[in-house]
């Protein structure tokens, strides 16, 4: 997904599940919160992954 921007994309449940988004752009923190990642989800730089509730 190198170089892709996310900005403003809605990703509200969507499964990033062992996906590395490190290099994407325009990806923020409320769009990470709202999908549903793992521990093989790979993040931007300044992002994390939520806890599993």
């Amino acid at each position: 997904m190198e170089g892709t921007d996310l900005r403003g994309a809605n990703l509200l449940d969507a499964d990033i599940a062992s996906t590395d988004l490190s290099m994407t752009t325009g990806l923020i923190q409320s769009q990470v919160n709202k999908a549903r990642p793992n521990v093989h989800t790979v993040l931007p730089p300044g992002l994390r992954r939520p806890a599993i509730e």
